[in-house]
């Protein structure tokens, strides 16, 4: 499993974005089960999401705050296929 901090994931949000940052990242955790923090993954914890019924909002969010978490581990801006 990748190491993560999420305490600077975190670092200098205010404190309702911490929380739900913080909520989002736990809960990619969760759901990797330990995998890696790479395109591949993400874009299957988005259409989890997706098909889970979550809204727009909540993955977005999720993104973004994967996005903290390593914003070297992969070219960001292809997570989602753009």
């Amino acid at each position: 499993m990748m190491p993560f901090n999420i305490e600077a994931a975190l670092f200098g949000l205010a404190p309702s974005s911490r929380r739900c940052y913080d909520a989002r990242i736990r809960a990619w955790i969760a759901w990797s089960k330990g995998g890696p923090l790479d395109r591949e993954h993400v874009q299957g914890y988005l259409r989890f999401l997706e098909l889970g019924g979550y809204s727009a909002q909540v993955q977005n969010q999720s993104l973004a705050a994967l996005k903290r978490l390593a914003p070297d581990a992969v070219q960001v801006s292809n997570w989602k296929g753009e």
